[in-house]
């Protein structure tokens, strides 16, 4: 995340007059042009994976199940457009379309202008369907997950994981028989 950016966007829904209606409105209809931009560009990279119909093996790590799995390259790449679609850029819309229209502010809204559109120009799908990059190095099937979560944090929850498993192996009752309070 470019903090520059976010800073930018910050400093911009400051100075803007935020409880005009006009100013409003016009933030609103930015919104909207530009999602549906980004579902009209999400829908061309699905019909290039269509029409390209790439039946290469892809074998990947399931990262909720952690198991191995295998699909074709055309089923891995709708599997991560999907994903791309609903969980990276569906649901920041819709969690700054709600924080706008119920506490009447529009910096969710400008970040989501500007971070949306960024998101699927860095996505894999988008360089090798619409940039026309060759699926070598970097692009090359199965794509490592990006993630924003900085390593202190992901190592700061897995010890927590593991005083959580051995508080409660310590404070657990195994074995021994549970009497309520009126039992003797």
């Amino acid at each position: 995340m470019n903090f520059l950016l976010f800073f930018t966007i910050l400093i911009l829904s400051w100075s803007l007059d935020s409880t005009d209606p006009d100013v409003q409105r016009i933030i609103y209809y930015c919104f909207y042009v530009t999602h549906f931009v980004l579902l009209v560009a999400v829908l061309y990279v699905f019909m290039r994976i269509w029409q390209v119909g790439s039946v290469a093996v892809v074998k990947f790590k399931d990262p909720y199940t952690d198991e191995e799995q295998t699909k074709t390259a055309w089923e891995y790449d709708v599997m991560k457009l999907r994903e791309l679609l609903m969980t990276k850029i569906g649901m920041a819309a819709g969690v700054g379309l709600f924080a706008a229209g119920r506490f009447h502010i529009v910096f969710p809204l400008l970040m989501q202008c500007l971070y949306n559109p960024r998101m699927l120009y860095d996505s894999e799908l988008f360089k090798i369907y619409v940039l026309g990059q060759p699926a070598e190095g970097s692009l090359l099937r199965p794509w490592k997950e990006t993630t924003y979560v900085p390593e202190w944090v992901k190592s700061s929850w897995a010890q927590s994981a593991k005083d959580s498993d051995q508080f409660l192996t310590n404070n657990t009752m195994k074995g021994r028989k549970v009497t309520g309070r009126n039992q003797k």
